[in-house]
This record gives C-alpha cells, sequence and structure tokens, in this order.
C-alpha cells in the first residue's frame, strides 16, 4: 500500500512537472506576443524587426529600410486560437484591421532561446 502511494506521487510529481513545463512555454509565447503586437500597433519599427523573421527581405537592414516606407496602420490585434506545432513552432491564428478586418495565421519560431513571428510566407 505504502509502495502503491508512494508510486502514485512520484507520477503526479512528473505529471504536474510536464504542465508546467507546458504552461511555460504557453506564457512564452503568450508574452512575446503582447510584446510583437503593441509593436505593430505603436508602429515601432525596431521592435518589429527585433521580433520577427520576415522572408520577404535577406537582412535586418533591408527589413528596416521596407518597414520605414509602409503606410499601414494596424489595429485591434487579437489572439484568436495558438496551435503547438512542435517545441519550437507554434502557428497562432490572429486577427486584426488595417483598413479592413484580417484573419491570417503567424507561425512562429524559437530560435536559440527567443520566440520571433515568421512573416513574408503568403507573398
Amino acid at each position: 500500500m505504502v509502495k502503491t502511494v508512494i508510486n502514485f506521487i512520484f507520477i503526479l510529481t512528473i505529471a504536474s512537472g510536464c504542465v508546467q513545463e507546458n504552461m511555460s512555454t504557453n506564457e512564452e509565447i503568450n508574452s512575446f506576443l503582447k510584446s510583437y503586437f503593441n509593436a505593430l500597433e505603436k508602429n515601432d519599427i525596431e521592435s518589429m524587426v527585433e521580433l520577427s523573421v520576415d522572408k520577404r527581405f535577406s537582412s535586418k537592414d533591408e527589413q528596416k529600410e521596407n518597414y520605414l516606407s509602409m503606410d499601414t496602420k494596424i489595429k485591434k490585434i487579437k489572439l484568436i486560437e495558438l496551435d503547438k506545432k512542435s517545441n519550437s513552432e507554434y502557428e497562432a491564428l490572429i486577427s486584426f484591421t488595417d483598413e479592413k478586418y484580417y484573419e491570417i495565421t503567424l507561425p512562429i519560431i524559437k530560435k536559440g532561446n527567443k520566440w520571433m513571428a515568421v512573416v513574408g510566407n503568403d507573398l
């Protein structure tokens, strides 16, 4: 009986560690998305470049130069759903408006110890 209780406690400890790790990752991603959404809404070019990988450009300097010339005002960004693809890849279904309403899937990847939005895939 004592051995069964000890095994049960051991299993619960392992399971709670897995849940805690998953919650931490979700919290990291939600924090990242909050920062990225704030950068987009405030048109904070430096942060937008730092927090994203834009496949349309070959360098961060080119990315920044092009972002500076854009005249889009993104507003009302909301996370609709977050889908885990792997430990280092997620997809966020988000909505936002500029002059129209959009719903898009935003890939999120972990590069080193940093989460990044991947943009420019569909363009």
